[in-house]
């Protein structure tokens, strides 16, 4: 915006000048740092997830589900974020009830909603109709892992420029499939992580035709595991540390 590019070449260009270096979290971020600054040295350090607390649960997947009653035999399609414009929430609201208008989507898939923020009503009015669809508040640090040993799929519509979103991290732990947007350090974060899909624009339409060649195509493109513990962890901590 405006106002975000004035205060980058004001404020922030002036900060980087009394640097003496900056951490970026990824080299998206860096080459926006030297957007401002070319000869500002930076090092780049990503941030990181307890590998243990996955591996160690990957078994738990029908446990998990049981304890926040979700469907055994369904596709979860989860997301967790904050609920506002920026991460492109208002889209996928809009996207899965277009989705669930479609009996065999609503026979195959179900949609977890975790966290919170002022688009929150428009979630409830718009999906609390739907038997398929949960919305859940903030689950405590320490319980996270068990909501991504959980799903299938992580969607990540975000408009905003991302830094390093953790949440990906944490989906790539646990294995799942990820529909994201390509925004920020995102592309960065997913390199070489197969299983994936970029949503080409955080449209409705788009979100939504995405998912459900995902979610239709989940078990003849083998792109599921029915249980969580037969995915292949060394392969997943390799794609990890490759970031």
């Amino acid at each position: 915006t405006f106002v975000e590019e004035f205060f980058n070449r004001t404020i922030f260009k002036w900060l980087l000048h009394m640097s003496d270096c900056v951490i970026a979290l990824t080299k998206t971020m860096a080459s926006y740092v030297r957007k401002y600054d070319n000869n500002v040295q930076c090092y780049i350090i990503p941030n990181g997830v307890d590998l243990k607390v996955f591996k160690n649960n990957l078994h738990k997947k029908l446990e998990y589900r049981r304890k926040y009653g979700l469907d055994r035999d369904k596709i979860i399609v989860l997301y967790r974020g904050r609920f506002v414009s920026v991460k492109g929430f208002i889209e996928l609201i809009y996207a899965i009830d277009t989705l669930n208008k479609s009996e065999e989507i609503r026979s195959k898939a179900s949609f977890l909603l975790v966290g919170d923020g002022p688009l929150r009503k428009e979630a409830i009015k718009k999906l609390a109709r739907y038997s398929n669809c949960k919305i859940m508040n903030w689950t405590p640090r320490s319980l996270v892992h068990e909501l991504y040993i959980a799903s299938d799929i992580f969607i990540l519509p975000s408009k905003w420029y991302e830094a390093f979103s953790l949440v990906l991290l944490e989906a790539m732990a646990a294995g799942l499939y990820i529909v994201a947007s390509r925004k920020g350090g995102i592309s960065d974060v997913l390199k070489g992580y197969k299983r994936k899909k970029y949503l080409k624009n955080v449209s409705v339409e788009e979100i939504a035709k995405t998912l459900a060649e995902v979610i239709t195509n989940w078990h003849e493109e083998n792109i599921g595991n029915e249980y969580i513990e037969k995915f292949d962890w060394k392969n997943v901590i390799t794609e990890i540390y490759s970031v």
